[in-house]
């Protein structure tokens, strides 16, 4: 036990910290989005399914992901020189995210003005609309984000979010369909999509500064 503590010491005197842990979540997956991973570009994903679908479109480019469900970890340690994530943790795992379906729109970039008209979420038998949706607009001068409340058809601006929540709980269904179409300002040019989302956990990696 007294050899024991100089390692330890030495451990946390090292620069970052390797974790091991889980992420649950509905995996996504689509006919012409290229399923990949949303969120911290840090996190490694030993196993899984991608939480997400990259679109490139004609001018407008975006991913649609639904929000996460829990969180676990079970063991970390020293990050340099070599990740040795040895020390194991119990018990520390949190649920994220246990009342309505979150589904979020990020656009990357959009160089023609395009609407969202509809997005119905199809699970337990049940066509849903969204019952809220949240605009999250990027704003130049500081760096930060504006909220404000939104309503369909919705406009998306080049670098915002747009959260749509849907009143179903996540424990209620192991899959759901999203549905949507989507139409540029002049009525031209249209397109839809059905991205299935089923839940999956994944083993992660990180390597925290």
């Amino acid at each position: 036990m007294k050899k024991a503590i100089p390692i330890l010491f030495l451990i946390f005197l090292l620069p970052g910290c390797a974790i091991l842990g889980s992420e649950s979540y509905f995996a996504a997956g689509s006919n012409d989005g290229k399923p990949e991973w949303a969120g911290d570009p840090a996190v490694f994903h030993i196993t899984g399914n991608p939480d997400s679908v990259r679109y490139v479109k004609d001018e407008i480019e975006f991913i649609v992901y639904s929000s996460h469900l829990a969180s676990g970890t079970y063991s970390f340690g020293p990050c340099i020189p070599i990740p040795l994530p040895v020390i194991p943790v119990f018990g520390l795992h949190h649920s994220e995210h246990d009342g309505p379906i979150q589904i979020s729109f990020s656009v990357l970039q959009s160089h023609m003005p395009y609407r969202l008209i509809k997005a119905t979420l199809l699970a337990d038998d049940k066509s849903l609309s969204p019952k809220k949706i949240t605009a999250y607009q990027h704003n130049s001068s500081d760096g930060k984000s504006i909220s404000h409340e939104a309503f369909l058809p919705l406009s998306l601006v080049d670098k915002s979010t747009y959260v749509l929540t849907y009143d179903i709980l996540s424990s209620s269904t192991a899959v759901y369909e999203l549905v949507f179409f989507m139409q540029d300002e002049s009525g031209s040019k249209f397109f839809k999509d059905k991205i299935s989302f089923e839940q999956d956990t994944a083993t992660t990696f990180a390597c925290v500064p």
